[in-house]
């Protein structure tokens, strides 16, 4: 092979690999578009039945967050109920995401 078809050959490897990133890029911003999604409709979904941290869970968390950002944290216990599966895992895992895990299988 000469030096022009190895070069020719690499070249053609570059461009490949560089369509492949920025179709990764593409995917990664649109997860991370759907999941924004995802999280702001559930806040609109419960933000009525929320309310401030107590005295209690503000003591703890004031470790690692500012005041300022615990003034403005809500919360909501689900007894009873379950959020639902983001609509977006079925098609995340159809395509291979196996890191996705149900809402029962995350650590508590």
């Amino acid at each position: 092979m000469s030096k022009k078809e190895i070069f020719l050959r690499l070249l053609r490897e570059l461009r490949n690999r560089a369509a492949d990133a920025e179709l990764a890029e593409m995917r990664i911003q649109d997860a991370v578009a759907r999941v924004a999604h995802y999280l702001h409709d559930q806040r609109e979904r419960f933000f009525q039945e929320s309310r401030p941290l107590s005295e209690e869970q503000r003591r703890i968390a004031s470790r690692f967050f500012s005041p300022a950002l615990l003034d403005a944290v809500r919360i909501v216990e689900l007894t009873h109920r379950r959020l639902e599966k983001p609509p977006f895992y079925a098609e995340a895992n159809a395509q291979g995401f196996s890191t996705c895990r149900t809402l029962r299988t995350w650590p508590r």
